[in-house]
């Protein structure tokens, strides 16, 4: 009797664990896709504040080509008419504490930096989570891509978070690096 009670129950957990499984399989299949289309919209709304109404298309998208020498994730062109009003780097660094994702953007016409937005980071509250505060970040508004930034020297950096600082910073030498190679005009 005991031999059928331990199988009995050793197939009811088999069951259970199989059942458990297809259902956090279709749970995380339902919620990924609508965690991509959050994540769209939130991206498409940095690039409308950067270069408003524009069209917006990515030309390069790093999950696809998988390049481990760059920290570029995406770039995306911002147009209007017809013409190309700049360019939408979307690069990562790693900060003190986490990988800290930037979104840069450089006007096609004349080199310089329109905007940087950092996306995403779990950085020190009250420290490296100042690096997506404005005073930090319009430091690099017009800046000229033929510019190489240096935290400390020609960016301030965040006070008790340099490291977070040099994070962005990075970010943005990197995307400017492949614009001047690539797309300068």
């Amino acid at each position: 009797m005991k031999k059928n009670s331990l199988l009995t129950t050793s197939l009811l957990l088999g069951v259970i664990s199989a059942v458990l499984a297809v259902a956090v399989f279709m749970v995380n299949s339902t919620t990924a896709n609508i965690i991509a289309e959050s994540e769209a919209t939130k991206l498409n709304s940095y690039y409308e504040s950067i270069f408003p109404d524009s069209e917006y298309e990515v030309i390069y998208d790093n999950k696809k080509d998988k390049d481990k020498s760059s920290n570029i994730i995406s770039l995306a062109t911002a147009t209007k008419d017809g013409n190309v009003l700049g360019y939408l780097y979307l690069a990562y660094t790693t900060g003190y504490s986490s990988d800290v994702v930037s979104l840069i953007g450089i006007n096609a016409t004349d080199s310089k930096l329109v905007k940087v937005i950092v996306t995403k980071q779990t950085e020190t509250p009250g420290l490296g989570t100042l690096a997506t505060a404005p005073k930090f970040l319009d430091q690099f508004s017009d800046k000229s891509t033929d510019e190489e930034l240096k935290a400390k020297d020609n960016i301030t950096a965040i006070t008790g978070a340099t490291i977070t600082s040099t994070a962005v910073v990075n970010s943005v030498n990197e995307a400017l690096a492949d614009f001047n190679t690539n797309y300068k005009k």
